[in-house]
Protein backbone atom coordinates (compact mmCIF):
# COMPACT_ATOMS: atom_id res chain seq x y z
CA UNK A 1 0.00 0.00 0.00
CA UNK A 2 1.67 3.60 -1.07
CA UNK A 3 1.47 6.66 1.47
CA UNK A 4 -0.77 5.41 4.50
CA UNK A 5 -2.87 8.65 5.64
CA UNK A 6 -2.48 7.82 9.17
CA UNK A 7 1.52 8.39 8.38
CA UNK A 8 3.09 11.79 8.76
CA UNK A 9 5.56 13.28 6.30
CA UNK A 10 8.00 14.19 8.92
CA UNK A 11 11.00 12.27 9.55
CA UNK A 12 11.19 9.18 12.06
CA UNK A 13 8.39 7.63 13.65
CA UNK A 14 5.81 9.25 16.26
CA UNK A 15 4.36 8.32 19.36
CA UNK A 16 1.22 5.60 18.94
CA UNK A 17 -0.33 7.52 21.63
CA UNK A 18 0.04 10.89 19.70
CA UNK A 19 -2.90 12.14 17.33
CA UNK A 20 -2.44 11.65 13.69
CA UNK A 21 -2.43 14.50 11.19
CA UNK A 22 -4.11 14.37 8.26
CA UNK A 23 -3.27 16.72 5.21
CA UNK A 24 -5.64 17.26 2.46
CA UNK A 25 -4.43 18.70 -0.74
CA UNK A 26 -5.66 22.28 -1.72
CA UNK A 27 -7.53 20.85 -4.74
CA UNK A 28 -9.16 17.66 -4.79
CA UNK A 29 -11.42 15.70 -6.71
CA UNK A 30 -13.18 14.55 -2.97
CA UNK A 31 -15.37 15.76 -0.80
CA UNK A 32 -16.63 14.98 2.95
CA UNK A 33 -19.79 13.79 3.16
CA UNK A 34 -21.92 13.20 7.24
CA UNK A 35 -24.46 14.39 9.31
CA UNK A 36 -24.52 16.47 12.72
CA UNK A 37 -26.05 14.18 15.19
CA UNK A 38 -28.54 16.69 17.21
CA UNK A 39 -28.74 16.64 20.94
CA UNK A 40 -31.20 14.80 22.56
CA UNK A 41 -32.97 17.66 24.20
CA UNK A 42 -31.71 20.86 22.96
CA UNK A 43 -31.25 23.41 25.37
CA UNK A 44 -31.19 20.96 28.70
CA UNK A 45 -27.79 19.20 28.09
CA UNK A 46 -24.31 19.39 27.95
CA UNK A 47 -21.88 17.91 25.77
CA UNK A 48 -22.73 15.31 28.16
CA UNK A 49 -26.12 14.95 27.65
CA UNK A 50 -27.08 14.95 31.39
CA UNK A 51 -26.72 18.07 32.59
CA UNK A 52 -29.56 20.62 33.16
CA UNK A 53 -29.58 24.47 31.94
CA UNK A 54 -31.50 25.03 35.60
CA UNK A 55 -28.80 24.42 38.11
CA UNK A 56 -29.66 23.13 41.31
CA UNK A 57 -29.95 24.88 44.20
CA UNK A 58 -27.32 24.35 47.32
CA UNK A 59 -29.72 24.76 50.26
CA UNK A 60 -30.85 21.67 51.48
CA UNK A 61 -34.71 21.03 50.61
CA UNK A 62 -35.78 20.95 54.20
CA UNK A 63 -34.43 24.16 54.59
CA UNK A 64 -36.25 25.73 51.43
CA UNK A 65 -39.93 24.19 53.18
CA UNK A 66 -38.81 25.21 56.35
CA UNK A 67 -38.24 29.07 55.29
CA UNK A 68 -41.43 28.73 53.20
CA UNK A 69 -43.21 27.60 56.30
CA UNK A 70 -41.95 29.67 58.82
CA UNK A 71 -39.81 32.77 57.43
CA UNK A 72 -41.76 33.92 54.64
CA UNK A 73 -45.21 34.40 57.06
CA UNK A 74 -42.60 35.67 60.12
CA UNK A 75 -40.92 38.42 57.03
CA UNK A 76 -44.47 39.66 56.55
CA UNK A 77 -45.90 39.64 59.82
CA UNK A 78 -42.79 41.79 60.63
CA UNK A 79 -43.33 44.39 57.88
CA UNK A 80 -46.90 44.19 58.79
CA UNK A 81 -46.07 45.28 62.35
CA UNK A 82 -43.51 47.98 61.52
CA UNK A 83 -45.84 49.67 58.78
CA UNK A 84 -46.38 53.06 59.94
CA UNK A 85 -50.22 53.12 60.29
CA UNK A 86 -52.58 56.69 59.99
CA UNK A 87 -53.19 57.96 63.19
CA UNK A 88 -56.89 57.72 64.55
CA UNK A 89 -58.29 61.04 66.29
CA UNK A 90 -61.20 61.59 68.05
CA UNK A 91 -62.77 63.67 70.84
CA UNK A 92 -65.54 62.97 73.37
CA UNK A 93 -66.67 64.85 76.86
CA UNK A 94 -70.19 65.54 78.73
CA UNK A 95 -71.79 69.06 78.31
CA UNK A 96 -72.04 70.50 81.53
CA UNK A 97 -75.79 71.53 82.71
CA UNK A 98 -76.64 74.66 83.90
CA UNK A 99 -79.06 75.36 86.64
CA UNK A 100 -81.34 77.37 84.96
CA UNK A 101 -84.72 76.52 84.01
CA UNK A 102 -86.41 77.63 80.80
CA UNK A 103 -89.99 76.74 79.34
CA UNK A 104 -91.14 77.44 75.21
CA UNK A 105 -93.87 76.94 73.53
CA UNK A 106 -93.61 75.07 69.82
CA UNK A 107 -96.50 74.57 67.45
CA UNK A 108 -99.32 74.79 70.92
CA UNK A 109 -96.95 72.22 73.12
CA UNK A 110 -95.38 74.08 76.56
CA UNK A 111 -91.72 72.21 76.47
CA UNK A 112 -89.56 72.90 79.42
CA UNK A 113 -86.02 74.20 77.93
CA UNK A 114 -82.91 72.64 79.53
CA UNK A 115 -79.26 74.26 78.48
CA UNK A 116 -76.14 73.04 78.15
CA UNK A 117 -72.74 74.90 78.12
CA UNK A 118 -70.79 74.59 74.90
CA UNK A 119 -67.05 76.02 73.72
CA UNK A 120 -67.95 79.95 72.64
CA UNK A 121 -67.14 78.88 68.93
CA UNK A 122 -68.84 75.15 69.06
CA UNK A 123 -71.52 75.89 66.20
CA UNK A 124 -68.88 76.23 63.77
CA UNK A 125 -66.58 73.73 64.93
CA UNK A 126 -68.88 70.50 65.96
CA UNK A 127 -68.26 69.44 62.36
CA UNK A 128 -64.74 69.65 62.00
CA UNK A 129 -64.38 66.20 62.24
CA UNK A 130 -65.05 63.40 59.56
CA UNK A 131 -68.07 62.36 61.70
CA UNK A 132 -69.68 63.46 64.70
CA UNK A 133 -72.60 63.08 67.20
CA UNK A 134 -74.44 64.87 69.65
CA UNK A 135 -77.03 62.45 71.91
CA UNK A 136 -78.65 63.25 74.92
CA UNK A 137 -80.32 60.68 77.23
CA UNK A 138 -83.15 60.59 80.48
CA UNK A 139 -84.55 58.10 81.98
CA UNK A 140 -87.21 57.33 79.48
CA UNK A 141 -85.71 58.41 76.13
CA UNK A 142 -82.09 58.40 73.94
CA UNK A 143 -81.98 60.30 71.18
CA UNK A 144 -79.11 61.56 68.79
CA UNK A 145 -77.96 64.19 65.88
CA UNK A 146 -74.81 62.92 63.70
CA UNK A 147 -73.10 64.14 60.43
CA UNK A 148 -74.77 61.39 58.70
CA UNK A 149 -78.02 63.10 58.87
CA UNK A 150 -77.00 67.05 57.61
CA UNK A 151 -76.82 69.55 60.25
CA UNK A 152 -79.84 68.56 61.68
CA UNK A 153 -82.52 66.63 60.99
CA UNK A 154 -85.19 68.39 58.17
CA UNK A 155 -88.20 69.29 61.06
CA UNK A 156 -88.10 72.79 61.82
CA UNK A 157 -90.12 74.82 64.55
CA UNK A 158 -89.55 78.49 65.52
CA UNK A 159 -90.95 80.13 68.39
CA UNK A 160 -90.17 82.81 68.09
CA UNK A 161 -86.64 83.09 69.49
CA UNK A 162 -84.83 79.63 68.45
CA UNK A 163 -85.49 77.64 65.28
CA UNK A 164 -85.43 73.88 66.78
CA UNK A 165 -84.96 70.49 65.38
CA UNK A 166 -85.66 67.11 65.63
CA UNK A 167 -83.06 64.72 66.42
CA UNK A 168 -81.30 62.06 64.12
CA UNK A 169 -83.44 59.49 65.85
CA UNK A 170 -84.75 59.27 69.34
CA UNK A 171 -85.97 55.43 70.92
CA UNK A 172 -88.51 55.80 74.07
CA UNK A 173 -88.19 52.94 76.87
CA UNK A 174 -91.65 53.08 77.53
CA UNK A 175 -94.74 53.16 75.22
CA UNK A 176 -95.64 56.72 75.98
CA UNK A 177 -93.70 59.13 73.31
CA UNK A 178 -92.74 62.55 74.09
CA UNK A 179 -91.50 65.51 71.96
CA UNK A 180 -87.72 66.09 71.49
CA UNK A 181 -85.99 69.32 70.39
CA UNK A 182 -82.85 71.06 70.41
CA UNK A 183 -80.93 73.94 68.99
CA UNK A 184 -77.29 75.53 69.50
CA UNK A 185 -77.56 78.94 70.61
CA UNK A 186 -73.77 80.76 70.80
CA UNK A 187 -72.11 78.96 73.81
CA UNK A 188 -75.20 76.74 74.68
CA UNK A 189 -76.73 73.49 73.61
CA UNK A 190 -80.56 73.53 73.96
CA UNK A 191 -83.16 70.85 74.34
CA UNK A 192 -86.24 71.00 74.76
CA UNK A 193 -88.99 68.63 75.91
CA UNK A 194 -92.10 67.74 77.27
CA UNK A 195 -90.65 64.95 79.62
CA UNK A 196 -88.85 64.60 82.68
CA UNK A 197 -85.70 66.30 82.64
CA UNK A 198 -84.36 65.75 86.13
CA UNK A 199 -81.71 63.65 84.49
CA UNK A 200 -81.12 64.70 81.70
CA UNK A 201 -77.77 64.79 80.36
CA UNK A 202 -75.85 65.51 76.72
CA UNK A 203 -72.51 64.07 75.48
CA UNK A 204 -70.40 65.12 72.16
CA UNK A 205 -68.21 62.92 70.18
CA UNK A 206 -66.32 63.21 67.07
CA UNK A 207 -64.17 61.03 65.04
CA UNK A 208 -61.36 61.62 61.74
CA UNK A 209 -61.29 58.08 59.50
CA UNK A 210 -57.44 57.67 58.76
CA UNK A 211 -56.82 56.84 55.38
CA UNK A 212 -56.96 53.25 55.00
CA UNK A 213 -54.09 52.81 51.89
CA UNK A 214 -51.11 51.65 54.19
CA UNK A 215 -53.67 49.26 55.62
CA UNK A 216 -55.06 48.08 52.58
CA UNK A 217 -51.74 47.34 50.99
CA UNK A 218 -50.32 45.79 53.68
CA UNK A 219 -53.25 43.00 53.96
CA UNK A 220 -53.04 42.82 50.29
CA UNK A 221 -48.91 42.10 50.48
CA UNK A 222 -49.72 38.60 52.31
CA UNK A 223 -51.93 37.29 49.23
CA UNK A 224 -49.56 38.60 46.53
CA UNK A 225 -46.33 37.27 48.17
CA UNK A 226 -47.25 34.26 49.13
CA UNK A 227 -48.97 33.01 45.64
CA UNK A 228 -45.85 34.80 44.62
CA UNK A 229 -43.70 32.96 46.40
CA UNK A 230 -45.68 29.38 45.31
CA UNK A 231 -44.92 30.33 41.46
CA UNK A 232 -41.57 30.92 41.80
CA UNK A 233 -40.69 27.91 43.60
CA UNK A 234 -42.10 25.53 41.35
CA UNK A 235 -40.39 27.73 38.28
CA UNK A 236 -37.04 27.61 39.77
CA UNK A 237 -37.72 24.05 40.87
CA UNK A 238 -37.91 24.95 44.38
CA UNK A 239 -40.78 22.82 45.43
CA UNK A 240 -40.03 22.07 48.78
CA UNK A 241 -40.04 26.37 49.43
CA UNK A 242 -44.07 26.41 47.58
CA UNK A 243 -45.04 23.01 49.42
CA UNK A 244 -43.75 24.94 52.75
CA UNK A 245 -46.18 28.34 51.79
CA UNK A 246 -48.67 26.13 50.98
CA UNK A 247 -48.67 23.91 54.37
CA UNK A 248 -48.61 27.59 56.07
CA UNK A 249 -51.24 28.80 54.57
CA UNK A 250 -53.46 25.27 55.50
CA UNK A 251 -51.93 25.80 58.75
CA UNK A 252 -53.67 29.00 59.27
CA UNK A 253 -56.70 28.38 57.74
CA UNK A 254 -57.58 25.60 59.87
CA UNK A 255 -56.54 27.44 63.05
CA UNK A 256 -58.55 30.32 61.85
CA UNK A 257 -61.40 27.62 61.65
CA UNK A 258 -60.83 26.13 65.24
CA UNK A 259 -60.90 29.73 66.79
CA UNK A 260 -64.11 30.27 64.83
CA UNK A 261 -65.78 26.73 66.58
CA UNK A 262 -63.95 27.58 70.10
CA UNK A 263 -65.77 30.35 70.30
CA UNK A 264 -69.04 29.21 68.90
CA UNK A 265 -69.03 26.46 71.35
CA UNK A 266 -68.08 28.86 74.11
CA UNK A 267 -70.83 30.95 73.36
Amino acid sequence: MGNEWWKSDLDGEQDADAPKSLRIPKTTNYTLEGGVNELPNPGTNDVWGRASSVPESSVPKVAWFFFGLIGVPLVLFSISLFTPQPDYGYNNYEFARNDNIEHTIVEGDNLTVVSFSTSSDFESEYDGYDWWEIWAESPTWVASIHSDSGQFASFQADDGRYTWFEPSWVDFFEEDDGTILWTLDESRLLIATNTDVEFLSAYYYSEDYPNELASTLTCFMWPVVMVGGIIWGFATKRRSFAYGIMSAFVLALAGFFLLIFALATAF
